[in-house]
């Protein structure tokens, strides 16, 4: 059996292209750097909270 040590999401999904055309805006109210829990449970209590309209 031969072990393959690489990243399975990075050789299983095709990543999004950038649109070089937009450019990002000057400020945010909120940017979230992160993904799994450590992102979705600031994003999930700023979206309950009556924060930002």
């Amino acid at each position: 059996m031969t072990v393959h040590e690489r990243n399975y999401w990075l050789t299983t999904v095709d990543m999004p292209g950038t649109d070089a055309a937009q450019p990002l805006p000057e400020s945010v109210d909120v940017a979230v750097i992160g993904a799994g829990f450590t992102g979705s449970g600031p994003c999930d209590a700023i979206a309950c909270s009556e924060a930002i309209a």
